[in-house]
Order: structure tokens, then sequence, then C-alpha cells
């Protein structure tokens, strides 16, 4: 026919941002063909299982000056940082192979505590009112919704917390809260 496909896509990057394990977000990429002859795409394939693309992966034509609306999706399984890569193969002679970087993180749906560490050793501290060491606790809240810590019951008078004005300590969906933790042995 004589003219030239060409593949054009509305974003070389899709983020996800935030979704729950168990659940899934899906956002559209569209493949637009500004070229001259029909494109050809030979392929779409998906390096990372939790994402998950809407169309039959080979055997698509785009006409000239027409696009496709493509449905990628994110299921995270496992809480976390996920990446992959969506590369599509196509006759355009340019640029036969494009890619679209994807990413996002799986959270829990519930509130989620995590800490930084579950003990720790202060060392030797001074008796007396010289003697004072100070930790510095990281409580992070891996979940989806707010978390709310309404009391820490500490077993030892010689330790205390500070570091907030008031309970509840409201910890924001993946954010962390320094708390801070001071050993002060007694005479």
């Amino acid at each position: 026919s004589g003219g030239t496909p060409r593949i054009q896509l509305s974003a070389n990057t899709l983020d996800f941002g935030l979704v729950s394990v168990g659940d899934d977000s899906s956002q559209i990429l569209t493949i637009s063909n500004p070229g001259t002859d029909t494109l050809n795409i030979f392929s779409a394939e998906i390096d990372t299982p939790v994402f998950f693309i809407s169309i039959p992966t080979t055997g698509l034509q785009i006409g000239p000056g027409e696009n496709l609306a493509v449905g990628v999706t994110f299921a995270p399984t496992a809480v976390g940082i996920v990446s992959g890569m969506l590369n599509i193969h196509s006759n355009d002679p340019l640029n036969p192979v494009v890619s679209v970087i994807l990413t996002g993180q799986g959270q829990y749906y519930a509130p989620t505590l995590w800490l930084s560490s579950y003990t720790h050793d202060f060392g030797n501290v001074w008796v007396g009112i010289d003697g004072i060491a100070r930790w510095d606790l990281q409580i992070a809240n891996s979940g989806n919704q707010d978390l709310e810590i309404v009391d820490l019951i500490l077993a030892l008078p010689e330790v205390t917390v500070g570091g907030f004005n008031s309970y509840p300590i409201v910890i924001a969906p993946n954010d962390t809260f320094d708390l801070k933790v001071y050993f002060q042995p007694g005479d």
C-alpha cells in the first residue's frame, strides 16, 4: 500500500499507586497509529505476573489515524513495591518495540502495624539523674486505613516514651511514626 505505520502510546509509564492485596486497579493505555498504513501489533508482553493487559496479545491491527484503548491492570499478591515492563512489538519500522514501565505498590487492606525492631539494648547507662538513653522506634502502617494507637503500656518504670502530644497516635496509610523511647535507670 506504500504507506508507513507508526506506533504512538498515550504514556510511557503507568503508576498504579497503592492497591490493597486482593484488589486490583486498572488504567487505560491508548495505542495510536498516526501513520499512513495499517499498524500490526505482533505481540504485547508483560514481564511481571501481577500486571495484566485486556487485549489479545497477538494479531491486532490499527488503521491509519485510528487508536485502540487498552486496559492495563495491577493486582498485587503481596505487600511491597512492584515494577514491570510492557513490551509491544509492531510493524513500525522506526520503533518495532515500544515499552511502558509499570509500577504499583501492594498494601494490606486494614491498618497494619510494623515495627523497626522488637527488642533494643540500651547498653550501659549511668544510674541517676544524668543517666538517660534514647532510642527511636519506627512504627509504620503498611495498611490502607489509618492506624490508631490509643495507649502504650510500659512494664518498667525506668522506660518512658515521647515524640507525641496525646493519644491516639494516628499513622496514615503507608506512613511512619518515630516513637522516642527513653531508658533512665533509677537509684
